[in-house]
């Protein structure tokens, strides 16, 4: 058995990530060349105007043009959507996040012995044919205090450069109004509709 260098471990990087990106070079080529296809079809039958019975095999096979050719009804709406919004999308989402995972798997596991050897090494940066991996240290920030940090945002005018993520609760902020009778201040409200599903 040899010994992992630093420069078989570059090697073996960059094959991990070139195989990754060909991956996803490969399932986006295929996804773009069906959804081109399925586009032409949904073109001609859109200009066709006209809506046919609702055939099994298509609903089964690609629920999204089955919507296309079939006579609109409540139940195959229904039906539709929750087959593509339950099944079809989270089954592609699976199978590619399956196929990559042990790739990310393995560059994770180079990187952090990579990382390593640097450290051990007490070095900056290794070269090899593979390529360059440098030590870098990075400078992260997190909010220990909320409302102090919003106050000095909004003092120093400043929000436009932090990316500051609030949003009141709903379910308090509809306690608070029941009770008070109001909204805290520099809190608004706002309707939104939207369609809903839910599975019998």
């Amino acid at each position: 058995m040899t010994e992992r260098t630093l420069e078989s471990a570059l090697k073996q990087y960059r094959l991990v990530c070139d195989k990754l990106e060909a991956l996803e070079a490969e399932h986006k080529a295929k996804t773009a060349q069906i959804e081109a296809t399925k586009a032409k079809i949904r073109s001609w039958l859109s200009e066709c105007g006209q809506e046919g019975e609702t055939h099994e095999w298509l609903v089964e096979a690609d629920p999204a043009l089955a919507w296309v050719v079939s006579e609109k009804s409540d139940g195959l709406a229904m039906r539709l959507h929750m087959l593509m919004d339950d099944v079809r999308i989270p089954e592609v989402e699976r199978v590619t996040k399956e196929a990559i995972k042990p790739m990310n798997d393995a560059v994770e596991a180079i990187e952090n012995w990579v990382l390593k050897q640097l450290l051990d090494r007490g070095a900056k940066n290794f070269s090899a044919d593979g390529g360059t991996a440098s030590l870098r240290t990075d400078v992260k920030y997190q909010i220990v205090d909320k409302s102090l940090f919003v106050s000095w945002a909004v003092a120093n005018k400043a929000e436009s450069e932090l990316t500051i993520t609030l949003r009141p609760n709903s379910k308090f902020m509809a306690q608070v109004v029941e009770n008070q009778g109001e909204l805290p201040q520099g809190v608004s409200s706002f309707k939104e509709q939207k369609c809903v599903f839910t599975k019998k």
